[in-house]
């Protein structure tokens, strides 16, 4: 018992020896240095957990469009390809039947109103013209056209190609395009025969 007490004893004067000598050298006491190196492992313990714990940023950068270089042709889908209309003269005459002695109307505006009122463009007293029959006007495209307005007698067109009678319009308001082959347009309007034709300036008819 005495040789473990006296062993006991030299272990601990060995201890505190080596102790001594280190705090000579780092000047810090032993119980210091000791609580020291305790932080540290422990701050080296936690600094994992931290940056595990710690969210991952990633910064999305937007993303910016292509400049996409506009091609010239292209604008050519979305341009309309009408052309300008040409300079025309325009002719309307009617008669009592078709290639019978021609009245002539004057046409020097658009749109021009033919009925039986005395407000429209060209009257015209007959008892089958109603008192707005039709008018002659310019579309969109600039082609010429007729648009019906009469309710009662409307208008028949005539086939340019074939001669032959169209299906009667009598409802207001429908277009009848001017053919553009031949560039007549040929109609009844109630018992007058009406040619409306178009022709290049200045020239003959």
């Amino acid at each position: 018992m005495l040789k473990f007490i006296i062993g006991a004893l030299v272990i601990v004067l060995i201890i505190w020896l080596i102790a001594r000598r280190r705090n000579h050298k780092s000047k810090k006491p032993f119980p210091q240095r000791l609580i020291d190196w305790l932080l540290a492992r422990e701050l080296a313990e936690e600094k994992p957990q931290k940056r595990a714990s710690r969210p991952a940023q990633t910064a999305h950068r937007p993303s910016t469009p292509k400049r996409i270089k506009p091609d010239a042709d292209q604008t050519a889908y979305i341009r309309p390809t009408r052309r300008p209309p040409q300079p025309t003269e325009i002719t309307l005459c009617y008669s009592t039947e078709i290639d019978g002695n021609a009245r002539y109307v004057p046409v020097d505006h658009l749109p021009l109103c033919v009925g039986a009122r005395s407000d429209c463009d060209c009257v015209i007293d007959n008892d089958t013209i109603s008192r707005q029959h039709f008018e002659i006007f310019r579309d969109a495209y600039g082609e010429v056209s007729v648009r019906n307005l009469s309710r009662t007698n409307g208008i028949v067109p005539i086939d340019e190609r074939t001669g032959n009678l169209e299906e009667p319009i009598l409802q207001p308001g429908v277009v009848i395009p001017i053919d553009r082959d031949t560039g007549t347009l040929r109609f009844w309007a109630g018992e007058l025969f009406f040619t409306l034709r178009l022709q290049a300036a200045n020239s003959y008819r």
